[in-house]
């Protein structure tokens, strides 16, 4: 007992609860049972592994015991000394090698070259097979095929040996064993086969040695050695034994290949692989294996590569390289419905059968072996195939492989004659991002430039004319070729397909779009994509719908070819002979008005309406519904069905071509009225609502955006460009544009933080598709829509920087004093140093000669005033800065004078100046020519406007239209080189139009990039600096992205106005009288004179009231302020007066029409201005 001193004894507590005395829990109770069981599981389990251990270690024993003692026993029997070994010898010797190889033994290659040695020596090898119903045959047969696996293991330099001597050895005597098995003409052809379905034991062993890997081993073969070393004895073998399965299953028998198959050489059976599909399986891996080889034609001998060359099956390889690339698009379909999980996972467990694709050397095999046998094909079928392969080896590989393929310093090509097609192709396919282990050799990129060798384009196409149902393989092989290749070689392509074809271009563009593209189930969908409803939506569903396939490759092809047809093609050449249509005057009065020539427009003008039509209709429905609901066709980030192109890439070249023919018929109209227009596609109410809202979202996005941090920035680009390359799913369709353009348009302007002032018109088709259509495809807007929307674009800006707001108003007026006869040095300088500032009010105040301020308050009059007189002066060219063509339209002076930075500053500020004009709604009296106005519109493009180049040079034209269709030898007959030459003040300066362009000659093929690189030096290049200047001054008042939804001829119409008869109806009806009635005589008499004047005589008049001759884009209601007409006296000598900064007319009161008509005659031929008598 336990006793303390407290007298207490110490006692139990007792738990009434029921727990347990040690306070372990029931749960905790489980737990251990639970372990103590794993614990006895896992002593079992390790048990029985080590059960298992053991009996393999004493199999692995008693295999390498019972391996030595056969091995032992071969080796023998084979140094016996007996002449002759009788059948029951060799079956006994080949079964002690194989129990042997079972041992794994070290020396197995040693021991199968020794058993080949003997056989070949003794010639044993078919010696048990010549009595079939024998147990022997039937035994060696066994044997043999057990023997086939070490035998590919030896060819392969893969057999273990005791020397690298040995095992050289063991694979020559290998291929011999092999190479016996399977030849057509020997022992093996003659004998019938013991089992399964094939008739002789050649054709037996041959499947027998394709289903084990048969062209792996001999590819590994051959990457043994050097690609450089060639005299290996084993190399010519090789390429005999991978022949051999294609000669005993003679095509006749296996037949050809109706559909495409995939076939798995490990999983097919022998005993039911019929003969057929015997050769199918040999040619698939024939083409996955040994055709994939780096370098092969370079790695075998010359007789070899005959041989090769002579026995290749050709048309069961290109079917089966076509059939792996259907293969390959039905995954990539299949992989779109496919979770990125799933598709990983699949990636994983299994090597795809074309996966071979993706390595670039089928294709420079192929090249190599076919190519220089184009001419010979006999038969329509074997030039499809031939180029469907191509097709479909070229879409396998990445884009970024070709580049660089081509030494671009004799090439003589040009990037930006690609300006388009480059814009077109910026994006990638995620999917076609195709891991290579490493970039092929030199060797292997020549021969792939085989493929835009112009011998081998032009021998395609010859060939191809003699067979016109190729045509459709040869779209798809030049459309895969023009999207897979560099600037260079496309040059090339479009260089043969041009002028190195019968007919040039021309013939085959006209038989695209007569013989294919007309009459397809396309055209016939997009033809009617015009109509109200769902026309758009039915032009989309065109893109995802598999049975127009193949109608897709004439139709871009044709795109293509004939909007670099375009390129080159006069205006003169556009029309046919005695057609002039309704021309511009910047044409019509060109130097080659009124020339005849031929029409060299490879369509007649009817069938460029009804091709514009269909890319009209295919383009704004890309636009219109980018990324609205219900339109997956919409998603532009998905390829077309069946092609690798891109659906925003097939916009950009439709965009392009669509400018091309708008851009001719703007200047000499040739379309019926209406022809661009698809209002009838849309709400235009809705439509102007909706861009104000979008403007609106971009520039309080832009505002928003100048806040943030540049880390900030550079996180959002990044998920932009993310967005921009995957899909746009925040768009919605017209009805619900108003209730969420707010937030789509804003969110997507936020992600370009900081970027919105240099909107690209792609981006801002991404942003908003309505912004999107103005800036790219305008003109199928009406005109007068699109001014409107330009002068609210000006409303807005005014109102978001407070020009509306009087307070603001204030801080941003500018008092400004111009001297009379100075008025273009005063107001330089005293406004250029106020920047975009100029946007405020301007207040002018002249001074006489006597520097007296003249009395007046400047209502807007008096800046009209000095802003005509500054245009007057400074765009003169007597001051050096501009010149003019014979159409007297002005272009800045190329010479290096006016590079200097004081005459850029002079340009950054005349931009300001008519960046103001436009701001304020002023028309001034000047002509520009079409190359300059198009920089306006951020068009950098060189040969997209000969009726420029035309009235810039027109020696130069005639001379580059000479070069462009000149027959004879262009290097010889014309010795030119890529330079150009310029006088300045008797000084020649050579300038290269490339590096090294003097060293480079102008030939046949590379003309078109020389005419290309010539225009764009003489319209673009010389004038680069001056434009720049003048286009940085004039978006420092007009946005860019406003003047985009204008072209060029619509731009000059907005600046100096439009060039139509003027209306004296309309002129009457927005007319102010001051002092004058509507029924006063000489009111009457007025207008009576007006009506009867000329249209010039009326232009002059317009001009002595307005400062401008030309009307106003929208009539006289736009007039500000409108025209006013005063009595000034009744003094009927006195000549009328004008007052142009107000647009007043004070007009005496004539008593008569004879009066009348003569004094305002004199007056406007006169010069007669500012209250002059």
């Amino acid at each position: 007992m336990d006793y303390n001193f407290t007298g207490s004894l110490s006692q139990r507590r007792i738990n009434l609860g029921g727990s347990n005395a040690s306070g372990t829990s029931s749960a905790q109770i489980a737990a251990s049972a639970r372990a103590d069981r794993a614990a006895r599981q896992e002593i079992r389990r390790r048990e029985s592994s080590a059960l298992r251990l053991q009996a393999w270690w004493r199999a692995c024993t008693c295999r390498r015991e019972i391996g030595r003692k056969c091995a032992d026993e071969f080796w023998r029997d084979v140094g016996s000394a007996e002449r002759e070994r009788e059948v029951v010898q060799v079956i006994s010797m080949t079964r002690s090698l194989i129990w042997a190889l079972k041992g794994n033994q070290r020396g197995v290659a040693d021991m199968i070259e020794a058993w080949a040695h003997v056989l070949i020596e003794e010639d044993l090898l078919f010696a048990p097979f010549v009595d079939a119903n024998t147990s022997a045959a039937r035994s060696w047969a066994t044997q043999l095929r057990l023997l086939v696996q070490p035998l590919i293991s030896c060819l392969a330099y893969k057999a273990p040996a005791v020397s690298s001597l040995t095992r050289l050895k063991a694979a020559q005597h290998a291929l011999l064993i092999l190479h016996n098995l399977t030849r057509p003409q020997g022992k093996a052809a003659q004998l019938k086969s013991l089992t399964g379905p094939f008739q002789t034991l050649a054709q037996h062993w041959a499947h027998t040695l394709v289903k084990a890997d048969l062209h792996k081993a001999l590819a590994d073969h051959l990457l043994f050695f050097p690609a450089d070393r060639k005299a290996s004895p084993t190399l010519p073998p090789a390429v005999s034994l991978a022949l051999a399965p294609f000669t005993v299953f003679a095509a006749s028998s296996a037949g050809t290949i109706q559909r495409p198959i995939d076939v798995n050489a490990q999983s097919m059976d022998l005993d039911i692989d019929p003969p057929s599909q015997a050769r199918a399986l040999a040619t698939d891996t024939f083409v996955r294996h040994f055709l994939n080889v780096p370098n092969l034609p370079a790695r075998v001998p010359l007789p070899a590569l005959t041989q090769l060359v002579s026995h290749l099956p050709g048309t069961d390889v290109l079917e089966r390289v076509i059939a792996l690339g259907a293969i390959r698009e039905a995954s990539r379909i299949s992989q779109r419905s496919t979770s990125a999980r799933a598709i990983q996972r699949k990636k994983d467990l299994s090597d795809e059968p074309f996966a071979a694709l993706s390595r670039p050397h089928i294709l420079a095999t192929l090249v190599a072996l076919l190519s220089p046998r184009v001419h010979q094909f006999n038969t329509a079928s074997l030039l499809k195939f031939y180029l469907d392969a191509l097709s479909t080896l070229q879409d396998a590989l990445p884009r970024s492989f070709f580049q660089g393929a081509l030494d671009d310093k004799t090439s003589g090509a040009t990037t930006a004659a690609d300006a388009h097609f480059i814009e077109s192709h910026i994006d990638e396919v995620a999917a076609e991002k195709v891991s290579i282990s490493s970039r092929p050799d030199n060797a292997t990129f020549k021969r792939l430039t085989g493929i835009v060798a112009p011998h081998h384009l032009q021998a395609i196409l010859a060939a191809s004319n003699k067979n016109p149902s190729t045509r459709p393989a040869l779209t798809r092989f030049l459309l895969s070729t023009l999207l897979a290749w560099p600037t260079e070689a496309r040059e090339r392509v479009f260089a043969t397909t041009m002028f190195g074809s019968p007919g040039g271009s021309g013939g085959l563009v006209r038989e695209l779009w007569r013989g294919w593209v007309r009459s397809s189930a396309l055209a016939r969908t997009l033809a009617s994509a015009d109509s109200k409803g769902d026309g758009a939506r039915a032009a989309l569903s065109t893109l995802e719908d598999g049975k127009y396939e193949t109608d897709w490759y004439p139709f871009i092809l044709l795109v293509e070819i004939y909007s670099r047809t375009l390129l080159t093609l006069g205006d003169d050449e556009f029309y046919p002979v005695g057609q002039h249509g309704r021309m511009s005057s910047a044409t019509s009065a060109g130097p080659s008005a009124g020339v005849p020539t031929s029409s060299r427009n490879p369509l007649s003008l009817d069938d460029v309406i009804s091709f514009s039509a269909l890319v009209r209709n295919l383009t704004f429905a890309l636009y219109w519904l980018e990324g609205a609901p219900g339109s997956s066709g919409a998603s532009l980030d998905l390829p077309l069905y069946g092609l690798r192109m891109l659906r925003s890439e097939l916009r950009s070249i439709l965009t392009a071509a669509l400018r091309q023919i708008h851009a001719r018929d703007a200047r000499r109209q040739f379309a019926p009225e209406g022809h661009w227009l698809m209002t009838s596609s849309m709400d235009l109410n809705s439509f102007l609502e909706t861009v104000l809202l979008e403007e609106d979202e971009l520039g309080a996005a832009a505002a928003t955006a100048d806040t943030s941090t540049a880390a900030a920035a550079a996180h959002d680009d990044a998920a932009m460009d993310q967005q921009m390359d995957t899909t746009d799913d925040g768009r919605t369709s017209e009805e619900e544009a108003n209730a969420t353009v707010e937030s789509s348009v804003s969110r997507r302007v936020r992600a370009r933080r900081g970027k919105n002032n240099n909107l690209t018109a792609r981006q801002l088709a991404f942003l908003s598709p309505r912004l999107g259509i103005l800036n790219n495809i305008p003109f199928v807007i009406h005109f007068d829509l699109r001014v409107k929307i330009f002068r609210q674009f000006i409303r807005k800006d005014r109102k978001r920087i407070g020009l509306d707001n009087r307070v603001h108003r204030i801080n941003a007026y500018h008092k400004v004093k111009v001297r009379r006869g100075f008025v273009a040095e005063d107001g330089f300088s005293q406004l250029n140093h106020l920047g975009p500032a100029i946007k405020g009010d301007v207040e002018i105040q002249f001074q006489d000669e006597f520097g007296q301020l003249e009395a007046g308050i400047d209502g807007g009059g008096l800046f009209k005033e000095f802003l005509t007189s500054l245009v007057k002066e400074a765009f003169d060219t007597d001051r050096g800065l501009w010149l003019a063509t014979e159409q007297q339209e002005l272009y800045p002076n190329p010479h290096s004078y006016a590079r200097q930075a004081e005459q850029l500053e002079w340009y950054a500020f005349l931009g300001r100046v008519l960046g103001k004009a436009m701001y304020e709604g002023i028309l001034v009296d000047i002509k520009f020519a079409r190359f300059f106005l198009s920089k306006w519109l951020g068009k950098q493009g060189y040969f997209d406007d000969l009726a420029s180049l035309d009235s810039l040079d027109p020696n130069l034209y005639k001379g580059l239209m000479y070069l462009k269709n000149y027959t004879g030898d262009v290097e010889a007959d014309l010795a030119l080189n890529f330079t150009v030459q310029d006088d300045e003040l008797g000084v020649v300066k050579s300038t290269e139009l490339v590096p090294g362009g003097s060293h480079i000659p102008v030939t046949k093929e590379n003309r078109l990039s020389y005419i290309y690189r010539m225009s764009r030096y003489r319209l673009t290049g010389q004038i680069a600096w001056q434009c720049d200047a003048f286009f940085r001054g004039l978006s420092d008042i007009i946005d860019t992205r406003w003047l985009r939804i204008l072209d060029v001829d619509e731009l000059r119409v907005l600046v100096c106005g439009t060039e139509e008869p003027i209306d004296v109806e309309d002129l009457r009806r927005n007319t102010i009288l001051h002092a004058y009635h509507e029924k006063d005589d000489a009111i009457s008499f007025f207008w009576q004179a007006l009506q009867s004047f000329s249209p010039d005589e009326r232009r002059a008049f317009l001009k002595f009231v307005t400062s401008c001759p030309s009307p106003p884009l929208l009539g006289f209601s736009q007039l500000s302020p409108k025209l006013g007409i005063q009595k000034s006296s009744d003094d009927t000598s006195r000549l009328p007066t004008a007052a142009t900064c107000m647009n007043l007319l004070k007009l005496p009161n004539y008593t008569s029409l004879e009066q009348c008509r003569s004094k305002l005659l004199y007056a406007i031929k006169s010069g007669a201005g500012f209250d002059l008598s």
